[in-house]
């Protein structure tokens, strides 16, 4: 009987022994089916975007070529050529009767400019002379009466010379630009204005001190003879700097005129050709459509437009789509240029501007570099955009949305029997503060104590069982 007992009993454990064995299996078994996932925790960081796009490489600055005459037109180079200092443009040939004519009207403005400079040296010598012989005897105190014609019609004609100075001086500039003059004819241009302005002022206060001077002279006449000499010194001084300044502008004009006829005279012995060359490296933008050798073009046409490069500095234009449009110019940013022609990379970008376009965002960046470039390469620009705010960070793939708004899925563990514990994905509400494309910034209230779904194997829904697989 006891015998038959301890049989049993050893017959019940195995029974039991065997259940739980089975059940441990089953259950193995089972969680190899669950969903399998990898979870992690919220890190400090702030969210990036990454934008990257292609262009080609340009230079930032330019200059627009205009015929200074009217002419048949050849051109040495075609759109998209690159160009160096001393490098032909284009030729104009232009008639023999205009440019007969140009070198008529030049030389009538050089006798003009030799009368007018022989008068002022002239008016400069008997000043300086009357100024050295001038007594107190000299000097009669009777008030002469005021008059202010000759200020005043110095004044009309100083504007009327200042107006045509700033016009010649921007045209000069244009031709300079082009190469048809050198660089000390801009200069004297410009120092021309400068002389005329200071003529101007000093007219103006010559005569504020005319008017002055009269009304000093009649409050004190039994003091006139002294004060009048005092002031006709000062007047005589002031006449003096005024012929010097306008010799000067004169001594200007017959440079001007001089430097103007030679090269008519070189035109004229090129059979009324002349010759535009580059004045800097670059490559040629623009050359009006239909406009080809051998046109006759109008004088002041803009015949040809050029990127020019200046100082290493070069620029690039790309179009993003309309995602890009929320970074504002100057935010915090990392801009990155790869010439892979050149094998360069990584160059420092900066964004100049940015301004929409046919529905995208046109972005121009500026760079430098020392690399051989010569314009027109192929560039990668690579736009890593950083939040200005700092806190959690969660993988995108972590994030889940509905029609309430952002959650995620965080795992919790409940202990169901001796086994051990089972997973469950649990619901937790969140706001994203700012989206990256790889990461984002969240806040949470309740904050978030238990691990985070990041990825799994297969689709989860909350309330559902997981198995953990991994941890970030």
């Amino acid at each position: 009987m006891t015998h038959s007992k301890s049989i049993i009993r050893k017959l019940a454990a195995l029974l039991v022994g065997a259940l739980l064995i089975l059940t441990f299996f089953s259950n193995t078994i089972f969680s190899l089916n669950l969903p399998g996932v990898v979870v992690g925790s919220p890190r400090t960081g702030v969210a990036t975007t990454t934008f990257r796009q292609e262009g080609f490489v340009d230079f930032p600055s330019g200059a627009s070529l205009h015929t200074d005459n009217a002419g048949r037109i050849n051109f040495a180079v075609g759109r998209g050529d690159i160009v160096s200092p001393g490098d032909v443009l284009f030729s104009l040939q232009e008639d023999t009767e205009q440019l007969l004519e140009r070198l008529t009207a030049e030389q009538g403005r050089l006798q003009r400019v030799l009368v007018n400079l022989a008068s002022a040296r002239s008016d400069l010598a008997f000043e300086e002379s009357r100024l050295a012989g001038m007594t107190l005897d000299d000097i009669t105190t009777i008030v002469p009466p005021l008059n202010l014609t000759r200020f005043d019609n110095e004044q009309r004609q100083l504007e009327t010379e200042i107006e045509q100075a700033v016009e010649a001086y921007a045209a000069y500039r244009i031709l300079f630009e082009a190469g048809a003059v050198p660089r000390t004819t801009v200069t004297r241009a410009a120092e021309r204005i400068e002389a005329l302005r200071e003529s101007l002022q000093i007219n103006i206060m010559d005569r504020e001190r005319e008017i002055q001077e009269h009304e000093r002279i009649t409050r004190q006449a039994e003091d006139a003879g002294q004060r009048t000499f005092i002031a006709e010194q000062q007047a005589s001084r002031l006449r003096i700097e005024g012929f010097r300044h306008s010799i000067r502008l004169l001594e200007m004009d017959e440079q001007d005129v001089l430097s103007s006829l030679e090269q008519l005279y070189a035109q004229a012995e090129a059979g009324g050709l002349s010759t535009v060359y580059a004045q800097h490296y670059g490559v040629v933008r623009e050359i009006p459509a239909g406009l080809e050798s051998g046109a006759y073009v109008e004088s002041n046409r803009m015949v040809m437009r050029l990127g020019l490069r200046e100082y290493d500095s070069y620029a690039v234009t790309v179009y993003f789509p309309d995602s890009v449009g929320r970074l504002p110019e100057g935010a915090l940013q990392d801009v990155r240029i790869d010439i892979p022609a050149l094998e360069e990379h990584g160059i420092q970008g900066k964004i100049q501007r940015m301004s929409a376009a046919y529905g995208r965002v046109r972005v121009e960046i500026s760079f430098a570099t020392t690399a051989n470039i010569t314009g027109g390469e192929r560039a990668v620009v690579i736009i890593e955009h950083f939040s200005a705010l700092s806190g959690e960070m969660l993988p995108n793939s972590a994030i889940r949305e509905d029609t309430r708004g952002y959650y995620v899925l965080v795992v919790e563990g409940e202990r169901n029997t001796l086994l051990g514990y089972s997973f469950y994905a649990r619901q937790h509400r969140i706001t994203v503060q700012d989206r990256g494309d790889r990461s984002s910034a969240i806040t949470a209230l309740p904050a978030i104590e238990l691990p985070v779904i990041i990825i799994s194997d297969r689709p989860v829904e909350a309330e559902s069982r997981v198995r953990v697989v991994g941890d970030q």
